[in-house]
């Protein structure tokens, strides 16, 4: 109980000691004297985090307020996802705190509190927000939707219930991730946590509803694995005015159907492909929906598989390469294991969640960068992206012209980037954002290559 109350009694005096006029005084006194560091790609990444909006956002999350500013920590936080450093940096190196507008690296116990401050409706309404924002910016197309799950491990010692077993086989002590990306630009658009044991209607039509609450008025189409095709979720999403494309569950019914298609009627599709389509009545599912089937020969075997859609006009091919796009969500997810997706700091959903949508924006900023980058390194994953412009050494010092400026030398792709953010102050204004970083005291960045 003594122990209990020292720490309580310590943490209220370290709060009365850290105030933003504190750590402005602070963070003002450490840029003036400089630095120096071996991250120097994650100040190149302030402008695409500037783009974001982020203090009205953060407002959603209504945090309390005193202490260290709830967005220099949700930036540092967001910063060290973006180096594969989930809630914690292991080094003296001071980069990855300065660009989060702190002097000092907070500590792991007090990140791990922050992600419990939010509650599940505020960091779900934040993390609606985040996805509005790319949709403004272009960074999602919203055409086409890919919609996925994936278990993610926990650490705690609560046992929940069990899930069906994951091709990472993870029976339990796991919690399901559910995913919409962005078939366009394969950029994320909504991402939630919960528990399993929720069925497929339950998940699809909260997926559906958060899309379109983040797209707004236009059409999209979704695109489900077999685990979603069930009638009742498929007529929610034709009652919404919005279409579908889903893989068909191999049901003895439905195989018979496919089988009994005359042979005649189907088309050539690929070398070893033939396709067609025919009408189909499902379970809950008030009309007939398109089963867009394909005939594959394999040593002689004939294999047929589905598609269902209530899309009617876009040509069968069309429907099955568009179903093929769905693993963009798939490649996302294996894409994040650099962000440590699957390892989850707590078994509570309000912490997972905050912690998900730190990596949301990390990734988004990763991504908005990359697009810049141009067509030789679109191809790269975020861990490539890292490796290739992160891991290089710069100073960093408030200079006469109270500009922060960026020294970097040696760069591998510097050419690249000094297109990019030569006259950087003169092109955020040009997209109405304003060049003083508002977490660092409203300096401008200025970058140099050497």
């Amino acid at each position: 109980m003594k122990k209990d109350k020292f720490s309580r009694s310590s943490r209220e005096r370290s709060k009365a000691l850290v105030n933003p006029e504190t750590l402005q005084e602070r963070l003002q006194r450490r840029l003036r004297r400089g630095i120096q560091t071996n991250y120097a790609g994650i100040f190149l990444m302030i402008p695409y985090l500037q783009d974001m909006c982020l203090e009205d956002k953060i407002k959603l999350l209504n945090l309390p307020e005193g202490g260290i500013p709830a967005m220099k920590t949700f930036l540092y936080l967001s910063i060290l996802e973006m180096m594969g450093d989930s809630l914690s940096f292991k080094g003296k190196d001071l980069a990855p705190a300065l660009a989060a507008g702190l002097p000092y690296h907070p500590s792991n116990s007090y990140l791990h509190r922050f992600l419990g401050k939010p509650t599940l409706h505020d960091v779900d309404a934040f993390m609606k927000a985040v996805g509005r924002r790319q949709v403004e910016t272009g960074q999602i197309q919203g055409d086409y939707l890919a919609c996925d799950t994936s278990l993610a491990l926990y650490s705690g010692q609560i046992d929940i219930q069990k899930d069906k077993v994951s091709q990472d086989k993870y029976p339990h002590k796991a919690v399901r991730i559910y995913v919409v990306v962005d078939q366009g630009f394969r950029n994320p658009l909504y991402i939630q946590a919960a528990y399993p044991g929720k069925g497929a209607v339950s998940v699809g039509t909260q997926m559906v509803d958060a899309s379109l609450e983040v797209l707004g008025d236009r059409e999209t189409t979704f695109i489900f694995d077999k685990w979603f095709s069930v009638g009742e979720l498929l007529e929610y999403i034709k009652g919404q005015g919005q279409k579908f494309i889903t893989l068909l569950k191999r049901y003895a019914n439905r195989m018979e159907e496919m089988e009994s298609i005359p042979l005649d009627q189907f088309q050539q599709y690929t070398e070893y492909e033939r396709i067609t389509h025919i009408p189909v009545c499902l379970r809950n599912y008030s009309s007939e929906a398109r089963l867009v089937v394909i005939e594959l020969t394999v040593e002689e075997e004939r294999l047929l598989f589905g598609y269902l859609t209530n899309d009617e006009t876009t040509p069968d091919t069309e429907i099955a390469e568009l179903y093929s796009g769905r693993w963009d969500s798939e490649f996302w997810i294996e894409e994040m294991s650099f962000m440590n997706l699957k390892r989850l700091p707590s078994s509570q959903l309000h912490k997972i969640s905050f912690g998900l949508a730190a990596k949301l924006v990390a990734y988004n900023a990763m991504s908005a960068f990359r697009a810049n980058l141009g067509e030789d390194f679109i191809q790269h994953n975020i861990e490539t992206v890292y490796n290739m412009f992160f891991r290089e050494q710069a100073l960093v010092k408030l200079n006469n012209h109270e500009e922060l400026e960026v020294i970097i030398f040696g760069h591998q792709h510097a050419e690249v980037l000094q297109a990019m953010y030569n006259n950087l102050s003169t092109k955020l204004r040009e997209q109405r954002i304003d060049p003083g970083i508002s977490w660092l005291g409203g300096y401008p960045l200025k970058f140099v290559f050497k």
